[in-house]
């Protein structure tokens, strides 16, 4: 069938804390969309890093996005 996406949100700036790094700052911080951007920008200058793919479908999981998912870690699984 055919995908009726909607999404409503807002955009928050909030000051990123020094000790943390990497994607799990993101995800602590509730950044969902940086971290979805920021590792899509790093699949696309590294197509075949299957590590970065199963990232990706772990992000999407996290919000319920099963297809999405189930078509990332099925790249890393081929």
């Amino acid at each position: 069938g055919s995908l009726d996406i909607t999404s409503t949100g807002a955009i928050k700036r909030v000051k990123a804390e020094k000790k943390m790094a990497g994607y799990e700052a993101y995800a602590a911080n509730g950044i969902w969309y940086d971290m979805l951007e920021d590792l899509s920008d790093k699949i696309d200058s590294n197509p075949d890093d299957k590590e970065l793919r199963k990232e990706r479908g772990d992000l999407f999981k996290q919000v319920g996005l099963q297809e999405a998912a189930q078509y990332e870690l099925g790249i890393t699984q081929g």
